[in-house]
Parts: structure tokens; C-alpha cells; sequence
């Protein structure tokens, strides 16, 4: 006999239910819609594997400045780093995310969401302890690309977790949120970067990690799903129950109905990079999300990396440092904005108005920086730059960030998530590569101009993918979306 706040493992909870609505959001007079403090803390901690991203893709920036200096005591090297050598340690940490993404990825099915994600970040925290101490070139490839593997790897479990622990209701709302911790961790790493040596900011960063392993250990569940999935039934209704902040009948239900999803949506556990392109959803799905994310990485990566070196190019009045970290501070708001406008106005028009918005300010820098290096006398418009930079970070977190890894959070069924996030992930890291890597060697061999004015061709392009290819999933839930993908965006 299964007592009445027990849970029997040898019967499915789909056993003793008629129907429920697949859904837990929608036209259902049951549902449950309210966002609980105890999911806000998990989320919180859970992304701090994010703002320690932040700090190592923008880390160059910073660090850029003090490798390049002779003084000994500022410079670990001991010497001025070299055009070369600053271009492959910046693109580096690219290279190990898009290994990571597709080499790690399986551990995250094996040992589960949350338990790969805190020995992940303890591995991070080592190794940003390790790169504070060392002093050779070397040694800073080796590490910064370790550390890339391990970003990577985070980079797919992080928004998995979080798509599996939040509801129809919140998920955008959340995933915005999610999308706010990179930037802070960006404007930590300006702002230790200005006011602390490369050794103190670099053992700081490691801090986040640190804190995620013992917050995680100590108070955070497992995915339901994950739990599901590996028959758990028992430990899924309590994860569920924390997280919604429900009574145990309710999670009960909304355990069943994540049942439900998985038993409609999952028709092969052994996918693979095959299968996903022959399901006309799956395939749809991971096209979009692609050029979503090459568009992303394009822009981003590189904008955060150069930031400091494009201001000094800009010669603008305000000290570097100082600007950066407003820079960082417009990127936060402009998530945070990005979080309540998304399910109000929806995702096409904000990417569609950012990519036009981007293209045009794109043109204006290139532009600047174009007449200035031949010889203009642009005295009078030294602050273009800037306000330009401040309107494109604003415009990108806004539209083409938030919406992108909302998106990608959104069109994927359990059994292709991973292995479609693992490819998406692989396709940001080379693309931010190319970008990162190829940034310095432009601005050296023909302009800094050309560096955005080809930033401005790609925005295009991806204006008019998104205009004629892109369908809206504002208040669709997953059945709606894969019907949608798999018509073949019949539903713009």
C-alpha cells in the first residue's frame, strides 16, 4: 500500500491520469503560475557559472592593457605581449568553449544537470587560481584554453538546467535573467581589471565558482526532467514541489504533466546529429538557433574583448577604464529591460529592431574611424564613438542577445537539447574564434573600420533571415513551436 504522500517507483504517474494538459500553463484551471523565491535563489546561484563567464571572455580586455605595458610590476610577462600573441590568447578561451561544448556534453546526461555543473565550476575555480600565479606565455595558453573547455561545457548544461526548471510562464522571463549574469560578470572583470593588478583581479574572479560549488551542494535539486528521464519519480516530485513552491499534490500534477511532455515529444533516447537533422522540427529548429547564434557571436565576443582597444583607437576624452564599466553597467539594464519587454512585444520585432538599429551604428563607427585615420579633423565629434558603443551594447542585449538564448532555451524537445546545444555552442565558439582571433589582424593590415563595417554586412543578412525565416514563440508552449518548425514556419 502506497501511503498518500508517497510516491510508488514501479508505477508510472501517467498510470492513473485521463488527461492533462501538456502545457502546465495554459488553458488549464489548475495551473500553477506563480515564480517562487526558492526557484529566483536557484536560478541565482545555478548562473553564476555566468558571470564567471563573463569575466573570462572579457578578461583580455582588461588584461589586454597590462600585458602590453613595460613596467614589470603591472605586466607578469615581464615584457610587451605581441600583436600575435595577444590575438591567439584572445581567441583561446573560443577555441576551448566550442571543444567543451561538444566534448563534455554527454557528462551532463550521465551524472546529471546540476552535479556536472558544480564539478565543472570547482575545475574552473583551480584553474583561474593557477592562471593568477603563472607568468610565462605559455602557460597562459595552455590555461585559458582549459578554462574555455570547462566555459564551454557550462555553457550547454547551465541553460538545459534552467529550461528544465522553469515553466511556459517564466521561461523567458528567466532566461533573460539568466542572460543578465555574463554582462555583470563582464563588468566585474572591467572594473577589477581597472583598479586591481592581473594577479588580485584573477584570483577574485575565481570567487563565483567557489561560491556556486557550496551554495549548490548545500540547498540546490536536481533537474526534474533528469530525474524523470533516469526514473527517479520520487526525487522529481520533490524538485518539483521546492521549486514551484507548491503543496505535494500539486507537484504531483505538474510532475505528471512533465510525463506527459516527455512521452509525446521523445520518440528516440539514442539521438544523434543525424536523427536531428532528419526530423523536420529538429532540423528547423537547430537552422534557426544557428544563424541566431553566429549572428551573436559576430558582434559580442568581440565588442566586449576589443572594448578597451577600440576606445584608445577612438581617443575619446573619458578615461578607458571608467568607460568600460559604464559600458558593462548599460549591458545589465539593458537585459533587465530585455526581461519585460520580450513577452509584451515578442521576439521577432526586438531582433528585427536591433539588427536594423546595429546595422546603422555599425556604419556611423565605421565611418569615424574611417575619416580619422585619413587624416579628418573630427575634434568636435571625439564622444561619437562612445555614445555609438553605449547604443550598440544597449541594442544588442536588448534584441539579439536576450532573444537568442531565449530561443534556443525554447524549440528543442528532452532528447535533442543537449546534442542541438552541444552543435550551437561548438558554432558560437568558432565563429567567436574567427571573430576574436581575426579582429586585431584587420585593424592592423586595413582599418579598425573594416572590423565593423563587416559586422554591419553580417547583421544585414541576418535582418532578412530572421524577417522571411524566424517564427514568433511568444506564449507557445513546446508542441506549438515543434508544430510550427516542423510545418516549415507556416505561423510567422
Amino acid at each position: 500500500m502506497v501511503a498518500k504522500h508517497e510516491i510508488d517507483p514501479r508505477k508510472p504517474l501517467l498510470a492513473d491520469t485521463v488527461h492533462y494538459s501538456i502545457d502546465i500553463t495554459n488553458n488549464n484551471k489548475e495551473s500553477v503560475e506563480t515564480t517562487g523565491l526558492f526557484l529566483y535563489f536557484v536560478v541565482f546561484v545555478v548562473n553564476l557559472s555566468f558571470v564567471t563567464l563573463g569575466i573570462v571572455v572579457v578578461w583580455i580586455s582588461p588584461a589586454s592593457a597590462k600585458l602590453r605595458c613595460t613596467d614589470p610590476l603591472e605586466n607578469p610577462l615581464g615584457r610587451p605581449i605581441s600583436t600575435i600573441e595577444l590575438a591567439v590568447l584572445a581567441s583561446l578561451i573560443q577555441v576551448g568553449l566550442c571543444i567543451g561544448a561538444l566534448l563534455l556534453r554527454g557528462f551532463f546526461d550521465m551524472f546529471g544537470r546540476l552535479g556536472f555543473i558544480i564539478v565543472v565550476n570547482f575545475l574552473l575555480a583551480i584553474f583561474l587560481v593557477t592562471l593568477a600565479l603563472v607568468s610565462t606565455i605559455i602557460l597562459y595558453y595552455v590555461i585559458i584554453f582549459f578554462i574555455g573547455v570547462l566555459i564551454g561545457s557550462l555553457s550547454v548544461g547551465v541553460p538545459i538546467y534552467i529550461s528544465e526548471i522553469t515553466q511556459n510562464h517564466n521561461r523567458a522571463k528567466i532566461s533573460c535573467i539568466m542572460a543578465i549574469f555574463a554582462p555583470i560578470g563582464s563588468l566585474c572583470s572591467y572594473s577589477l581589471g581597472t583598479f586591481l593588478s592581473l594577479k588580485t583581479a584573477t584570483l577574485v574572479s575565481s570567487v563565483p565558482s567557489f561560491t556556486l560549488v557550496i551554495l549548490s551542494f548545500l540547498f540546490l535539486p536536481e533537474s526534474p526532467t533528469f530525474l524523470l528521464v533516469k526514473g527517479n519519480v520520487e526525487s522529481a516530485v520533490l524538485a518539483v514541489k521546492s521549486l514551484v513552491s507548491c503543496d505535494f499534490n500539486t507537484a504531483i500534477r505538474l510532475t505528471k504533466n512533465t510525463e506527459m511532455i516527455l512521452s509525446q515529444t521523445t520518440k528516440n533516447n539514442g539521438i544523434d546529429i543525424k536523427s536531428v537533422w532528419c526530423d523536420r522540427a529538429s532540423r528547423n529548429g537547430l537552422t534557426t538557433s544557428l544563424v541566431l547564434i553566429v549572428l551573436f557571436s559576430t558582434n559580442i565576443p568581440v565588442l566586449m574583448s576589443y572594448l578597451g582597444i577600440i576606445l584608445e583607437a577612438a581617443n575619446t576624452e573619458s578615461s578607458v577604464g571608467i568607460s568600460t564599466v559604464i559600458v558593462g553597467l548599460i549591458q545589465i539594464m539593458s537585459f533587465v529591460t530585455a526581461s519585460n519587454l520580450m513577452d509584451k512585444v515578442g521576439r521577432r520585432p526586438l531582433l528585427l529592431i536591433s539588427l536594423v538599429t546595429s546595422c546603422i551604428l555599425l556604419i556611423i563607427m565605421g565611418l569615424y574611424f574611417f575619416l580619422r585615420s585619413n587624416g579628418a579633423f573630427l575634434e568636435d565629434f571625439k564622444w561619437l564613438p562612445f555614445v555609438c558603443i553605449i547604443s550598440l551594447t544597449a541594442t544588442l542585449a536588448t534584441g539579439l542577445s536576450s532573444v537568442t538564448f531565449t530561443y534556443i532555451n525554447e524549440v528543442f524537445t528532452y532528447n535533442v537539447r543537449t546534442i542541438a546545444l552541444s552543435l550551437i555552442h561548438f558554432t558560437s565558439g568558432i565563429t567567436s574564434f574567427l571573430s576574436v582571433f581575426t579582429f586585431p589582424l584587420i585593424m592592423e593590415s586595413i582599418g579598425i573600420a573594416w572590423n565593423f563595417w563587416i559586422c554591419c554586412i553580417i547583421c544585414f543578412f541576418g535582418f532578412l533571415f530572421v524577417f522571411y525565416r524566424i517564427p514568433e514563440t511568444k506564449g507557445k508552449d513546446l508542441l506549438e513551436i515543434q508544430e510550427i518548425l516542423g510545418n516549415g514556419y507556416s505561423s510567422i
